[in-house]
Order: structure tokens, then C-alpha cells, then sequence
């Protein structure tokens, strides 16, 4: 999926609805566009890939244990080119760019070989993203 054109979208979105974060999941990586600013929104999107990894590669996932197990999984090196192009169209660097008076924040995501459970990658990874981001913000 383009990712300049998804972030094209997302600002779209956030322009017309005024919505403060748009969070987008793709199979190859995560985008997140919020009206405020902070590595927390960055980071909070790395503990999602983490988290969907231990589900895809557990099943389930219980307790915060089970996601440190998943950090053996390896980054999805497709999404190289995604980073470089979200880099030359917006300057992103470190995963975070200033687009349009927004953040926009890119993490890759881990790519389980064999997964054990997919039904619910999808809510792990928007729950994960915006508990993670409730919390990293008051750290």
C-alpha cells in the first residue's frame, strides 16, 4: 500500500473530521497521524508491532510477558523502501515527521514465518497502539 498516498488520506481525514489521531495498520507497517507531538506516538506503535507479533506468534496473549517473547521476531525488511519514501516525501527521520501541522509517526512491522493465530492481529494492534500511547505519554 502507498504510504503517500495513505498519509495523503489520513490528512484528508483529520482536516475535514478534526479527529486528533488517525491510526492506520497495514500487513507491512504502522502509521499513526495525531495533532500532537512526542517518540511517544512512535514508540507507543513499535509496543503494537510487538504485541501482534506474541499473538501471530503465540495465539494469544495474556499478560505483558508474552509480548517480550516476541522480540526474537524479525522487522519486515519490506518495509525499507516505505521508510525511504515516507523520508524523501516528508523528511521523516527516526520514524517521525512534521506533515501539514501534524505528526506522522511509521514503525515497520515484525513478520512472524509461521503464525500460530491471526483472528484478532488487527485489535491488538489498535488497542496496543493507543493503550501504549495512553501510557507512554504520562512517562
Amino acid at each position: 500500500v502507498d504510504p503517500i498516498a495513505v498519509t495523503e488520506a489520513m490528512l484528508k481525514l483529520a482536516e475535514k473530521t478534526g479527529v486528533k489521531r488517525i491510526h492506520f495498520h497495514t500487513y507491512g507497517y504502522y502509521l499513526a497521524l495525531t495533532d500532537y507531538r512526542g517518540e511517544f506516538v512512535r514508540d507507543a506503535l513499535l509496543f503494537a508491532a510487538l504485541a501482534a507479533a506474541a499473538k501471530a506468534k503465540l495465539g494469544d496473549v495474556p499478560s505483558i510477558d508474552e509480548i517480550v517473547r516476541a522480540m526474537d521476531v524479525p522487522v519486515n525488511e519490506r518495509a525499507k523502501p516505505v521508510e525511504e519514501a515516507l523520508a524523501k516525501e516528508y523528511g521523516m527521520k527516526e520514524g517521525i515527521a512534521e506533515v501539514n501541522g501534524y505528526q506522522l509517526s511509521f514503525v515497520p512491522t515484525k513478520i512472524v514465518a509461521r503464525p500460530k493465530s491471526t483472528v484478532g492481529i488487527g485489535d491488538t494492534i489498535s488497542s496496543s497502539a493507543f493503550v501504549g500511547e495512553f501510557v507512554l505519554k504520562r512517562i
